[in-house]
Order: structure tokens, then C-alpha cells, then sequence
């Protein structure tokens, strides 16, 4: 999953906070009698969901909060949709896949076909039967080839199409989600073939390919149903998911909870749903698990996670809330506080290159910009001390993850190593002297000024490799400028780029500047996001060579973090990566780690000596991205928050997001 904003998770040298809570706080107590802790009558808990605050974006540059599985490419989406919708099979908190909708499975000897039966007592929030249908249905809409043709509030681009990815092994799924006629009929399908719905409780997969990632895979989104009765012929054509805003039609909802309302906090009379800013939530009377304690889950949509600190601290009428993130300027006092946790994140923020772009289409350009990078100053004076850096793309809690991972230049160096990544970038310098590549204005400049030694680049500092550029009639450098964009509404990315754009000028001696020092190129993570995944895998420029952002671990597996990111056929790889006709003839390189993915991952994974060598494959896939820098990590974060000490049985588990089946054991104690 993408995500929008700076995302805690756990890195290797991060420790763990185990979040303990007194029973006592500053004018607070719980109730307790001979041990047993007494309710609250009320049970109301105000659960803020951060970085968006509308649920339906206001114009086709931002990104509203999707309640459509097919649009859900983030946490805070999927948050709302594990409240209201079961999934076949979830995640428990120690990261184990285990029953959810489906209350067994069996994978024939081959691995070619699975087979999924559902509980018996599955019903609709209308009460009606779900059945295999409803996920055959579903996931026909995920892949729709007309979804991304419709207009509509919920349609930025065609990159919110994020189940291709999940579904892409099931047979006929290429087929119909591109529309290739079938070679009898010669007429395209309007289904996808190799999922088997006829008998209503059972759900049968036909595969291309036998992965052991596939019960993960469906362990997200990919795998929640629609109700058939709704969707087919209903008024609100592919975006199906706005009859959520209509209070005679609470249905399509199969969790512990449903949606009572959704409106604009702020001007209840304001109707429209561009401008609906909060999330009511009630018990789904016909949930079929676990009894919900919770009468009612309030969820303010607020695009300032700051606002929410604030309020959570002042819990001032009008502005309660019940949980907070706690932001990176406040972590050293709130760590000490009994209502602070800290919970493992499987989650990485990284810099992204468009290898299209010059001069990314240069593997040494690229490393670097890797060696050149002190992760360790830019993420401790970022996060203050909160998360600590990271080298590695599978997160450390993923199986695979790979403690004698190494950098380009074969060390483990976290702060950089400026005198490498200078003789690097001199050696590509003195290439553009002899041969003159795409690549070279923006490393030596425009050829048609005077060729002169180096000393320093604006903001650059005196300590320059020892190469030559072409310099103005002025003196000024001709360098072509590089942009290192990072989210201007979200602090982190905002500060990260602007950071990493002076440690790359100064140690380079290139002519590189952050997006925000400029109103002409400031973009919101919204418009970042779209830009840049909207060609994702397409060997197309963008507007941003070099941008920031995060992925968060959608199954648990590395094939997540390798196939998933940078396989050729993702929507995740817009790096370009394996695309790209670099004219450093680096593509062949990329090309073979790629044929590596699609070996390992159809690895056999039966017996432990196979698992083990299976991992294995991986790591070493890593090992090879890492040097042709496909990404440039730089912290593997925690999820730092703030609960009050009277929201029972709510841990944020390794995944960010609160499961179905855990929600019901939530509960507030009485409290005064």
C-alpha cells in the first residue's frame, strides 16, 4: 500500500516501546471493583483518522478517503473499510493469516487451485445472505476495465486500481481487466474466468501460477465482498460505494460495524459529500462474530495530525478525542507519558527515482545520491530520536528480512560515505567529457558555456569532488537542476527532501533544490502520488525525477517488497524500473533481477529447507535492488501514539490497521 505520510513502523535498530498504562491518570480513574474493571455506559470512542479530511476528494488533484475496495490504496482507507466489510482470510496481531469470512481453505498438490468455504452465517447489514457471489463480484469490479473510464468524485486516476496487483494470478484476470478477446469467441470477457462461484459457499481460485503468497494476498481488500443486490443496475453506476451517503441504503456492509452517517462536522447543514468531514459508526446488528462492545466509533477526518495533538492534549467541549499520533517534535516528553505507546510498523519511507528521467537513468548518478545521503543526521533531526534510519526495502518483522544486508559500496554505513559518492559522480563527470549522454547537463552542464573546475554549487559547500563544469558568461554554474520533491502538507516529507536537496548539492556540487523552496513547484502529496503512479511501469518521464514517499506491507511477504514493488508488470514500480532503456545499458541488469522475481516466486515453499531457500532468493533479490538503488530507504518507522488510558484492548498491530475480528474486544472503562 501507498502511503501518504510519514508511517511509524519497527527498524533493526529501533526499540521497541512496550505500551504499559497505569490505571490512574491526572484526573482520571478507572472504575474497578474486586479486580473487574466496570464499563462505561455510553461506550463512545473518538478515533481521528489522520492526513485526510474529506471523504471524497473536492477536485480531481487530491485524494479523498475510498470506502471502494478498488480505490483503497492506503491505510487510512482501509482503516474505515476493516470497520464496516470482512475480507476471506485477515491477519491476526502477531501477523499469522487466520479465518475470517471463509472459515477454512484447502490448495491442491500443484498450488493451482484454492478453495475457500465460507461460514454458514455470513449475513448483509440488511440481513440478507452473503455469498460466494458477493467476492466474485466484487472482485470483477476491482478489475474492471470501465472503472477507470467513468467519472466521478472517487476517480483520480487510473492508479487507484491497486487490485491488479492481488488478483493478477487468477486465471482470466490479465485477460479481462485488458479486455483480450477470447481466441474461440473472439469477444473479450465480462468476468474473470478462473474464479468459480457456483456453489454459494464455496469459492474456488484457479491459478496461473503456484504462489505461496496468494493467502496473503488476499488478506487485504482484494479479497472484500459487494452485495450483489446493490451493485448490478443500481443508480450510482461504477462508483458504487457514494450509496454509503444515502441514509435509506445502510447495506453493503459486512463488519462489526456499519456507517450511521457521514457529514460535515463543521456545518452539519452542508450536505454536500465533497465536504463530509467526519465518520459515524454503530454495531452491525447482523455481524456474525465476536459481540461489538462499542456503541459508537466517532472518526473525525483531519488532514493535520498536529490538530489532533493538540486537541488530545487540551480535550477542550467540542474538540475530544480519544487517540492520537504523536508528532515527532513532542516524542521525547510524550515517551515518558503512561498513555504513550509504541507499536511495530511494517512500514518504509524511501526516495524514489524515475529511471526515464536523466540523470536517474544513470546507475552511478543514482549511487551517488545513495552514498551521498547521511540518513542518520536527516532522520534524527526529523523524527528526534523517535525511528532510526534503514538501508533495507523489506522491513525488518517481514520474513526475508536481511540483517548482512549491505550498501552499493559493500558497507552498512547509515550516515553516507561523501568521499565515495564524489569520486562517483567525478568518474560519471569525466564520462560526459568524452561522451556526452542525456545525463551530462545536469552533471557537467550546458556545453556551450566555459569549461571550468568546480568549488561550489548554490547551496553547496566548498568541499567539491574534483571535476569540471560548463559555467555562464557570469561565472554561474549551467548545471541543470534537479527538483527533489516532497509533500508541501505533510511535515516529514516536506523536511526529508528539503533536507536530503542540500545534502546532495553540498556534497555533490550539483545544482539541487527542494520542491518547497518554490511556490512554482510546490505539489501536495495528493499530486505527487498521482503524478508519479499514474505511469507507473510505462517508461514515461514525470514531472518529479526524485520525490519522496512511503509503502506500507499490504501481505506479509517479500515478494511484497520485490515482485510487488518493481516487477514489470506492477502498478507499484514507478521507478520505471526494468522499463526504462537506460542509456547506461543498466536495463539488461534490471531485466535479470526481474527474471529472478518471477523465479522466486514460484519457489517451492512445502517443506522448511524449502521456505528457508525461498527466503533466501529473495534476500539476495534485495541485495541486487539495493545496488542498482531502486530505492533509496532511509527509516523504518514505529506507530507512535497517544491513548487514553480507558480504551481497552485497542494495540495497533504490526500491519497499522485494526482487523475485523478485533475491533469487537474494544471497549471503554468506566472512567471520571
Amino acid at each position: 500500500m501507498t502511503i501518504h505520510t510519514s508511517r511509524p513502523a519497527l527498524g533493526r535498530a529501533i526499540a521497541v516501546f512496550v505500551g504499559l498504562f497505569s490505571a490512574l491518570l491526572a484526573g482520571c480513574s478507572l472504575g474497578n471493583s474486586a479486580g473487574v474493571i466496570q464499563r462505561d455506559p455510553n461506550q463512545v470512542f473518538v478515533y481521528p483518522n489522520t492526513v485526510f479530511d474529506r471523504v471524497f476528494p473536492a477536485s480531481k488533484t487530491e485524494l479523498g478517503l475510498s470506502l471502494d475496495p478498488a480505490f483503497a490504496g492506503e491505510i487510512y482507507s482501509q482503516t474505515v473499510i476493516d470497520m464496516t466489510q470482512v475480507q476471506l482470510v485477515t491477519f491476526d496481531q502477531n501477523l499469522n493469516i487466520v479465518p475470517d469470512a471463509a472459515s477454512s481453505w484447502e490448495v491442491s498438490p500443484d498450488g493451482l487451485t484454492w478453495t475457500f468455504h465460507l461460514r454458514p452465517n455470513l449475513l448483509w447489514a440488511d440481513g440478507q445472505q452473503m455469498t460466494s457471489a458477493d467476492f466474485k463480484l466484487a472482485m470483477d469490479h476491482d478489475l474492471d476495465p470501465n472503472l477507470c473510464k467513468t467519472p466521478g468524485p472517487l476517480l483520480v486516476s487510473c492508479q487507484g486500481q491497486i487490485q491488479s496487483g492481488y488478483l493478477s494470478y487468477i486465471k482470466g484476470a490479465n485477460e479481462y481487466l485488458n479486455q483480450i478477446p477470447d481466441k474461440t469467441t473472439g469477444k473479450p470477457p465480462t468476468s474473470i474466468s478462473g474464479i468459480d462461484a457456483s456453489d454459494p459457499q464455496k469459492l474456488i481460485f484457479h491459478l496461473t501460477q503456484p504462489i505461496s503468497f496468494f493467502l496473503g494476498q488476499l488478506a487485504t481488500t482484494a479479497s472484500v465482498p459487494i452485495e450483489s443486490k446493490w451493485f448490478i443496475g443500481q443508480k450510482y453506476g461504477y462508483n458504487y460505494i457514494l450509496h454509503f451517503a444515502d441514509p435509506n441504503n445502510p447495506v453493503s456492509q459486512s463488519g462489526p460495524f456499519i456507517i450511521q452517517k457521514w457529514f460535515n462536522r463543521d456545518n452539519p447543514s452542508d450536505t454536500k459529500p465533497q465536504d463530509f468531514n467526519e465518520i459515524d459508526f454503530v454495531p452491525n446488528p447482523h455481524w456474525w462474530g465476536k459481540p461489538v462492545n462499542l456503541k459508537e466509533v466517532k472518526m473525525p477526518l483531519v488532514a493535520d495530525p498536529h490538530e489532533v495533538y493538540v486537541d488530545y492534549q487540551t480535550d477542550t467541549p467540542g474538540m475530544h478525542v480519544d487517540y492520537t499520533k504523536v508528532i515527532p517534535a513532542d516524542y521525547t516528553f510524550a515517551a515518558n507519558l503512561p498513555d504513550f505507546h509504541a507499536a511495530p510498523w511494517l512500514a518504509i519511507d524511501f526516495f524514489a527515482m524515475n529511471y526515464v528521467d536523466p540523470p536517474f537513468d544513470n546507475v552511478q548518478v543514482r549511487r551517488a545520491f545513495a552514498l551521498a545521503l547521511n540518513k542518520q543526521s536527516l532522520v534524527d533531526s526529523i523524527f528526534q530520536g523517535a525511528i532510526s534510519p534503514t538501508n533495507h526495502i523489506i522491513p525488518y518483522g517481514i520474513p526475508g528480512y536481511n540483517p548482512n544486508l549491505v550498501m552499493p559500496d559493500n558497507s552498512i554505513t547509515l550516515t553516507g560515505d561523501p568521499q565515495k559518492a564524489q569520486t562517483l559522480i567525478a568518474g560519471v563527470a569525466n564520462q560526459c567529457l568524452q561522451d556526452y549522454h542525456d545525463w551530462c547537463p545536469y552533471i557537467i552542464g550546458d556545453q556551450s558555456g566555459k569549461l571550468e573546475s568546480i568549488t561550489s554549487v548554490s547551496p553547496g559547500g566548498a568541499n567539491c569532488p574534483n571535476y569540471k563544469v560548463y559555467v555562464s558568461s557570469s561565472g554561474k554554474t549551467t548545471q541543470r537542476p534537479i527538483i527533489v520533491y516532497g509533500a508541501s502538507d505533510q511535515d516529514a516529507r516536506k523536511k526529508m527532501a528539503g533536507g536530503a536537496a542540500q545534502e546532495w548539492a553540498s556534497v555533490l556540487c550539483l545544482n539541487v533544490s527542494d520542491s518547497n523552496a518554490s511556490p512554482s513547484t510546490q505539489e501536495t502529496g495528493s499530486q505527487i502520488l498521482n503524478d508519479v503512479y499514474t505511469y507507473a511501469g510505462q517508461g514515461k518521464a514525470t514531472k518529479e525525477p526524485v520525490w519522496t514517499v512511503g509503502y506500507a506491507a499490504d501481505y506479509i511477504d517479500p515478494q511484497d517488497y520485490t515482485t510487488n514493488q518493481f516487477g514489470p508488470n506492477t502498478l507499484n514500480n514507478a521507478t520505471n524500473f526494468g522499463v526504462a532503456n537506460t542509456a547506461d545499458g543498466d536495463l539488461s541488469n534490471q531485466k535479470a533481477i526481474q527474471s529472478l522475481m518471477a523465479k522466486a516466486d514460484v519457489m517451492p515453499y512445502t517443506t522448511p529447507q524449502q521456505k528457508q531457500l525461498r527466503i533466501q532468493a529473495y534476500q539476495n533479490i534485495e541485495q541486487q535492488l539495493v545496488n542498482d538503488v531502486a530505492w533509496i530507504p532511509y527509516d523504518q518507522q514505529q506507530s507512535l501514539y497517544r491513548l487514553r488510558p480507558y480504551v481497552m484492548n485497542f494495540t495497533m498491530p504490526p500491519s497499522g490497521i485494526l482487523s475485523d475480528a478485533d475491533w469487537p474486544d474494544v471497549y471503554i472503562a468506566a472512567h471520571g
